[in-house]
């Protein structure tokens, strides 16, 4: 029982203690209501508050502590609040309940009606909300809109304000009435009244048109919503201020219209003005001008300038002539335009609405214009008293001008025919230089022709010059005005004496040339036909020389290898000198004979003295200087065969040095070539082959350097043939290149075809199947297959054997009755491969042939296709027996 009681009495105990956690519980869930309810309490304050929102900071304030509510609100949603429900069912979910007692919470209800309150009020805080948010921004945009308005409406006032002021200022500017006092100061004003209707037009366009558009807007401007609405509260004075601004505008317009026709008329009234006295300034300088050039022109035709001539004489008329028509040009042009100005000026007079204007003082004009008149008068009679004396003076001096003309003729004819006269006589004392006949009897015919001119000069030029001395003589001037006679008649007669004193003198001299000349042509004879005989030998000496010279050969031919002017070898060249010494003897025998001969006609000429031979230039020091130079030629050719012989028996040394490394690399080349192309033994002896001639390739190219240095030497030497080795150095690096490509193309041939003959045709991949077998049938892995294993392998390769053949194979290819893995291989390659190589190819024709070295076609065809067949008996070669089988495999390997 004592038992029992403990077991209750701690029972007891725990559920006291359950019942008391749970009550706490309870009392922390109160509290955690208490405090949720309270801060939701006071936000649906807030929320169902209208605040009197009249601007848009204020707006903006409470949507700031509407975000910050949402905030707050988030974050009691998100921890007190589940914290509540959380308590709250651990609360209703608590029980007590064992074999001796049970206990539940005695009042969940109530624990679930404050929940349920707080979910309520958590239900009206978001719409309540959702309500004040909205009205919030309303207030926020309708504030705003309102601002933005009276943004609108304050720019407005500023803006019509400030053309109040300006439409002000020009009023005043339009009322004053300028001192205008001459057409500039008009212009001045007139400008400044254009640009302030240019800058009234602009303004009128763009401030006073954007003014109204703003207007319009600020009327029109209304703000409305479910919630609220606005439109701008003093529109009243909008329309006052716009009333204001078309009045004042209305006043620019009539005033500057005003304005204008004031200034307008100013313009054109000191326009006029300035434009009379103008004319009057005009007038007055006109008038002075003309005045200036009547008296300028009174003493020009008072004036008697110097007449002494014909040119000063119509100058003087032709200047006369000029002032007549710059007269007539006055007249007609300044004079005239002077009395026009003078009736304007006079009747001048300026008449408006406004204002008028006349000339002050005319009468001056009349007098200034009157001194013209007269001075015009003046001018005609002094012309004609001028016209008259000049004409008189161009008759008297046109008289005299002729005569001095006549006398400057008789004068000129005169020195002319003394100097005809004085290159006549010097012409009859010349002794002419004479030295062939044609020159003799051209002297003849001149002298004669001579004559005939002298006749001819005495009856015409001296005729007509005493005639003209006559005229000069006899001709006078005389009138009421002038007279005039020749100043100078001795001159005219001392010039015919003299010229009838040198006719006596030409007969006299003419006699004595004519005698002198005749004499002459008697020697000139002569001395033609020595000319003649003396350039007939020198011509033929200088040919002799001139054509023995320019066949001699000359140094740049003989040094040229292609030219083979004097031979292309050593026995051609010794050859070539022999026939040269023979041609050198025979020129200089000829050269002495030709010298001879025209040595004997020079020394005739020379009895006459110097004498000119037209027919030659060529003098017999000229010809002994043409002896010289072929003499020089001669041994020029002698030093330069001579040179050119040292100099090909050294070429020819170098060339056969050249044949001497040249000739056995080629043979060389040529005999590998041919072993290539024909190999003979084996396919190792042949790699081997291959590979020793490989090695020889470096002092080939070594053999070759040395080639390139005696080629350049050659070339250096300009030598172009080498009888010795026609082959060049590119012709043999060409073939060792070839040689080379060909060593390089055939050793990797023959190594895969060496490998090919030890694997029979096996491939790698046959090789790694065949590796995989032996390790497939190494049941015991011991590196090796008995015979046992060796036949099982071959029977599922298909090979069913017997088993005396499985050991025959392994007694043959392995040891101790098995095979090794390498073993193995070669007995698998010997059953697995093909039988390609020469060898084996060999071996089957000799079988075929049982021996023998040919085998009949028909033979043959039991083995082969007829395709096959074909081919063989086309390109195997034949004899009695059949097709030569031999020779043609080691062809067709070969290849």
């Amino acid at each position: 029982k004592s038992e029992h009681k403990q077991k209750v009495l701690e029972d007891d105990l725990a559920r006291e203690e359950f019942k008391e956690q749970t009550r706490l519980w309870v009392r922390n869930h109160l509290d955690m209501f208490t405090f949720i309810k309270k801060w939701a309490d006071e936000k649906l304050a807030y929320l169902n508050t209208k605040e009197d929102i009249s601007s848009s900071e204020p707006a903006r304030q409470h949507l700031s502590l509407m975000d910050a509510l949402r905030t707050a609100f988030q974050g009691q949603t998100d921890s007190n609040v589940p914290a509540l429900k959380k308590l709250g069912g651990e609360i209703r979910a608590a029980k007590y309940e064992t074999v001796y007692s049970k206990w539940v919470y005695e009042k969940p209800e109530e624990i679930q009606r404050l929940e349920d309150v707080v979910a309520k009020e958590w239900a009206e805080m978001h719409s309540g909300r959702q309500a004040k948010r909205a009205r919030l921004d309303d207030d926020l945009a309708r504030e705003s809109y309102a601002e933005h308005t009276r943004l609108l409406a304050n720019q407005y006032m500023r803006k019509a304000a400030m053309l109040e002021a300006w439409a002000g200022d020009n009023l005043k500017y339009l009322a004053v009435k300028e001192n205008v006092q001459s057409s500039y100061d008009a212009s001045v004003h007139l400008s400044l009244l254009d640009a302030f209707q240019k800058e009234m037009a602009v303004t009128t366009s763009t401030s006073l048109a954007s003014l109204r558009t703003l207007d319009a807007e600020i009327v029109a401007r209304k703000y409305e919503t479910s919630l609220s609405s606005y439109s701008y509260e003093k529109v009243p004075e909008i329309r006052a201020a716009d009333g204001r601004l078309q009045q004042a505008w209305t006043d620019l317009a009539a005033r500057a219209q005003t304005k204008l026709a004031v200034l307008q008329d100013d313009l054109a009234r000191h326009e006029f003005k300035e434009r009379v006295e103008l004319w009057a300034s005009c007038f007055q300088d006109a008038q002075g001008r003309l005045m200036g050039w009547v008296e300028d022109k009174r003493k020009y035709l008072a004036a008697r300038e110097l007449t002494d001539s014909v040119q000063r004489v119509e100058l003087q008329l032709s200047l006369l002539d000029a002032f007549t028509h710059e007269k007539a040009d006055r007249t007609a042009g300044s004079y005239t335009e002077l009395r026009r100005l003078s009736a304007d000026i006079q009747g001048a007079k300026y008449t408006s609405s406004l204002s008028t204007w006349v000339h002050p003082a005319p009468g001056p004009l009349a007098a200034l214009e009157q001194k013209v008149v007269t001075g015009w008068t003046d001018l005609d009679a002094a012309n004609t008293v001028k016209q008259s004396w000049l004409d008189d003076a161009l008759a008297r001096e046109q008289l005299r001008h002729k005569v001095y003309l006549q006398a400057d003729q008789h004068v000129r004819e005169h020195q002319r025919l003394d100097a005809w006269v004085a290159d006549k006589v010097a012409y009859l004392q010349t002794n002419e230089d004479i030295d062939s006949i044609a020159q003799a009897r051209l002297c003849l015919r001149l002298l004669n022709a001579f004559n005939s001119e002298q006749q001819l000069v005495w009856s015409t030029t001296v005729a007509s010059l005493n005639a003209l001395g006559a005229e000069i003589l006899a001709t006078t001037y005389s009138s009421s005005q002038s007279q005039w006679k020749y100043e100078d008649p001795t001159a005219v007669q001392q010039r015919k004496v003299k010229a009838d004193t040198n006719w006596k003198t030409f007969a006299e001299l003419s006699g004595a040339k004519n005698s002198r000349l005749d004499r002459i042509l008697k020697d000139e004879i002569t001395k033609e036909n020595l000319r003649l005989d003396y350039a007939g030998a020198a011509k033929a000496f200088s040919r002799f020389v001139s054509d023995n010279i320019g066949f001699l050969p000359a140094r740049s031919a003989a040094r040229d290898p292609q030219s083979g002017v004097l031979g292309f070898t050593i026995d051609e060249f010794e050859a070539y000198g022999q026939k040269q010494n023979a041609e050198d003897e025979r020129i200089l025998r000829e050269d002495a004979t030709l010298t001879a001969t025209y040595t004997g006609v020079s020394e005739k000429l020379a009895a006459f003295g110097k004498v000119n031979n037209p027919y030659t230039d060529l003098t017999p020091a000229r010809l002994q200087d043409q002896h010289g130079q072929l003499v020089s030629a001669l041994k020029t050719r002698r030093t330069q065969f001579e040179e050119e012989l040292e100099r090909q028996l050294d070429d020819d040394g170098l060339c056969d040095e050249f044949g001497l490394l040249a000739n056995p690399l080629l043979r060389h080349i040529n005999t590998s070539m041919s072993g290539l192309t024909r190999p003979k033994g084996s396919l190792e002896q042949q790699l081997a082959s291959i590979a020793e001639l490989q090695g020889q390739l470096p002092a080939h190219e070594a053999q070759l350097q040395q080639l390139r240095a005696l080629e350049a030497k050659m070339a250096a030497r300009r030598i172009a043939f080498n009888r010795h080795c026609t082959a060049t150095v590119n012709d043999i690096e060409k073939q060792i290149r070839d040689y080379a490509a060909i060593l390089t193309y055939k050793r990797p041939q023959l190594e895969q075809e060496i490998e090919y003959k030890k694997l029979r045709g096996v491939t790698p991949a046959q090789i790694a199947e065949i590796e995989t077998f032996f390790r497939q049938f190494d049941k015991d892995n011991s590196g090796f297959v008995d015979k046992k294993e060796m036949r099982a392998c071959l029977y599922s390769l298909g090979e069913e054997l017997q088993r005396s053949q499985v050991e025959q194979l392994v007694t043959q290819f392995g040891s101790g009755g098995r095979l090794s893995l390498p073993q193995f291989k070669q007995l698998m390659i010997s059953l697995l491969g093909v039988s390609t190589t020469q060898d084996n190819i060999l071996k089957g024709f000799e079988y075929i042939a049982r021996g023998r070295e040919a085998v009949p076609a028909a033979v043959l065809a039991r083995y082969l296709t007829s395709t096959d067949l074909a081919f063989v008996s086309k390109t195997a070669p034949s004899n009695s027996e059949g097709l030569q089988y031999r020779p043609w495999v080691e062809e067709v390997f070969a290849r």
